[in-house]
């Protein structure tokens, strides 16, 4: 794992709308952030399960946990209402949903602004999300899933300053699938080729099952 060339910040934890969790106990290592579509059991698939597995030893170590996600409005509440209580030192994870996060100010700078792409829109407003949910809690680091690049303009934001360092795992691309299925080339998934490998090229630190991936 690469080390991040961007100054890390101290941890601690503030508030943020609708109600994401209590506030973490003091002593807590860091705080680490995950952006997400998916979290076991309150959605399917094998990203969300292998999150909540890494969810749980973080918190098993004493982490604060926050979860970035753009979800269905009663997926996050199942999850701070129910899936968090499972957890040993659940009091520690948060959950934020993006679309709280970009109401009013925030989410200003989407107004009127027209995608190519609904995965890049999807990119852009994790990025405003996630800078808006740094400026009041400090974050050691934030873990992006690499499928259709979704840390694009979180990197392009960290230019600017004011966002926590970036770290990219590596799942499994719509390039990488696309590549093993011969599939026909769709010129509309270019954007998400490009965005995959921006994002990976660009991440502070790329996580990966192993040196064979």
């Amino acid at each position: 794992m690469a080390e991040s060339n961007r100054p890390v910040k101290a941890s601690g934890m503030g508030g943020a709308p609708a109600a994401p969790g209590p506030a973490p106990q003091a002593g807590a290592k860091g705080t680490i952030a995950f952006v997400a579509l998916e979290f076991y059991p309150a959605t399917a698939g094998g990203t969300g399960i292998l999150l909540h597995h890494t969810v749980a030893s973080l918190l098993r170590r004493g982490y604060t946990v926050l979860l970035l996600v753009d979800m269905q409005r009663h997926e996050v509440e199942r999850i701070r209402h129910e899936v968090r209580l499972g957890f040993v030192n659940g009091d520690r994870l948060a959950v934020h949903l993006v679309d709280d996060l970009l109401v009013g100010p925030a989410g200003a700078a989407l107004e009127g602004v027209s995608f190519a792409d609904p995965e890049q829109r999807r990119s852009a407003r994790f990025a405003l999300a996630l800078k808006a949910l740094s400026s009041t809690t400090p974050i050691d680091m934030v873990e992006f899933y690499d499928y259709c690049g979704p840390a694009y303009y979180s990197l392009a934001e960290a230019g600017q300053g004011g966002m926590p360092p970036v770290a990219v795992r590596l799942h499994n691309t719509v390039e990488l699938i696309a590549r093993r299925i011969r599939s026909p080339l769709d010129p509309d998934r270019l954007l998400q080729f490009g965005m995959e490998r921006a994002a990976i090229a660009g991440a502070d630190m790329l996580l990966a099952p192993g040196d064979a991936y």
